[in-house]
């Protein structure tokens, strides 16, 4: 069984909510992508309100522009042939709808399971299974350490400190392909 995580681990999440934002309040990011969850490195002149950042994660235009992280969607799917793929994602209850049917029409041979808390913990769900090996991809170290999954892989996003999940997972990578090729030679 493979769980993985979707915002800026399969889905390129923080390009999308960057575009929107600068869309609705005509402000120009200094990047294109974050490390921090309030924006605060792309907007240092902008408070972000944690409403602002729950409404754009459930509008109809990030979905318009969420785009899929390169080769994700193909190892994916080649890994699902053996494996039970679950998308673990945290949702606000505004923005689950669009997160499963986003989920559903691009990942359509995966599983969606919302977490439905405006904390970043997934140690609700289990990961764990005697009869086979389980896999966890998040970006979040602390999400990695929550989990029972017998192996725990740190997704590094763009622009990402590697010591930011120092200690934290069993192996480290910022590509699918790295991902297919470590679980495929654990068969």
């Amino acid at each position: 069984m493979i769980f993985t995580d979707m915002d800026n681990v399969i889905v390129k999440s923080s390009e999308a909510f960057i575009q929107v934002y600068s869309e609705m309040f005509n402000v120009k990011p200094l990047h294109s992508t974050t490390t921090k969850w309030d924006f605060s490195d792309v907007f240092p002149n902008e408070i972000i309100p944690q409403r602002t950042i729950v409404d754009i994660f459930s509008s109809k235009r990030f979905y318009e522009l969420l785009e899929p992280i390169d080769d994700s969607i193909e190892a994916l799917k080649r890994l699902s042939e053996k494996h039970k793929i679950y998308i673990v994602s945290i949702c606000s209850p505004s923005s689950s709808k669009r997160k499963i049917d986003y989920c559903y029409e691009n990942f359509p041979f995966a599983n969606f399971i919302p977490v439905i808390s405006y904390e970043h913990d997934k140690s609700i769900i289990n990961m764990s299974n005697s009869s086979e090996n389980t896999y966890f991809i998040d970006d979040r170290p602390d999400c990695l350490k929550s989990s029972n999954a017998d192996y725990k892989i740190l997704f590094k996003v763009d622009g990402a400190d590697w010591q930011y999940g120092h200690g934290i997972g069993d192996f480290k990578t910022d590509s699918w392909i790295n991902i297919e090729k470590l679980i495929k030679g654990r068969e």
